[in-house]
């Protein structure tokens, strides 16, 4: 299951006290996702950390799940990939160990 499939069912103590712990070593969380630890990656983990509480980061991953788990998710993505617009994975499970885009 997918990160934002397993907040998304915790208690908002269970949420809460998984992101203490990434508070407690953000080198440690964002290297732990795959993203490759320089001092740009490491001042974007403190920020996405400070950014939103837990309550928020629990209902956006309901909200991911809400809208991954629809029928036609798959149908979409399907049509987006076979279509002419660029796509470009900044992140995810199978990114893991390919370093990081730097947006700008």
């Amino acid at each position: 299951m997918f990160w934002s499939g397993q907040i998304a069912v915790k208690s908002d103590e269970e949420v809460a006290e998984i992101i203490s712990g990434y508070e407690a070593d953000p080198d440690a969380w964002i290297a732990g996702a795959g993203v490759r630890l320089d001092d740009w990656t490491s001042m974007l983990a403190r920020q996405w950390l400070a950014n939103q509480p837990a309550s928020t980061i629990k209902a956006q991953a309901k909200a991911v799940v809400a809208a991954t788990g629809r029928v036609d998710y798959l149908e979409g993505i399907r049509g987006l990939m076979a279509s002419d617009m660029p796509v470009y994975l900044i992140a995810g499970a199978f990114g893991a160990g390919m370093g990081h885009a730097r947006l700008g």
